[in-house]
């Protein structure tokens, strides 16, 4: 615990590091294929899709792709991607677990007071929210959330995604531990000078 202590801040991956989420593979690949099929019906080119696509890349290719081309409509275009997505998304989070030795760690700092809080997260903003409720944790704890809706396409590992998340806890990368459990989380923390704690060290502990 004493590494927290030294920093005024600490931002949270959700998935893999506060919540256990088990994803019915059947029910991912329907929502990769509708994703696909939605692509394809705005026109976007077969070689921009990724070739080993998951619901994360094609969020971000997808969107940036809308970005250069359609981006008078890519509001319009993000909110009909996350409908597709959160009809399983909820799904799977009314089933997550707590990770305990995280959440143990996250009830000592709100104990402590002191220390500022945030999530950033590829999940949905409504998903998001029921993973805390069913954790026993209430959002208001958190100075800021940032979903992948906030920042659009520059989902994590983009290391736009966790300077929002600084800027909006108005925290310097320097003041902040950055707790996950990918590689997507290490390299955003990296890049900006946070100091990056995986969740594996803190189970083992």
């Amino acid at each position: 615990m004493k590494e927290f202590y030294r920093r005024r801040a600490v931002v949270f991956d959700v998935d893999g590091t506060l919540v256990d989420l088990k994803v019915d593979k059947n029910a991912y690949n329907r929502v990769v294929s509708e994703m696909i099929n939605y692509a394809i019906n705005l026109e976007m080119p077969i070689h921009v899709i990724p070739e080993k696509a998951s619901i994360s890349s094609l969020w971000r290719s997808i969107l940036s792709w809308c970005w250069l081309h359609r981006r008078d409509s890519i509001l319009t275009i993000m909110k009909s991607l996350n409908a597709i997505i959160l009809k399983a998304e909820q799904k799977w989070a009314t089933n997550v677990k707590p990770i305990d030795k995280t959440i143990a760690l996250l009830k000592k700092l709100i104990e402590r007071e002191s220390s500022i809080l945030g999530i950033f997260t590829i999940g949905s903003h409504k998903a998001t929210a029921l993973k805390l409720r069913r954790v026993g944790l209430n959002h208001s704890i958190f100075k800021a959330i940032v979903s992948r809706e906030l920042v659009l396409f520059r989902i994590k590992p983009d290391p736009y995604h966790l300077a929002v998340t600084l800027r909006m806890m108005n925290i310097k990368p320097e003041e902040a531990i950055v707790v996950g459990d990918s590689k997507a989380d290490m390299f955003s923390a990296e890049s900006l000078g946070c100091e990056y704690i995986d969740v594996s060290s803190l189970i083992q502990r």
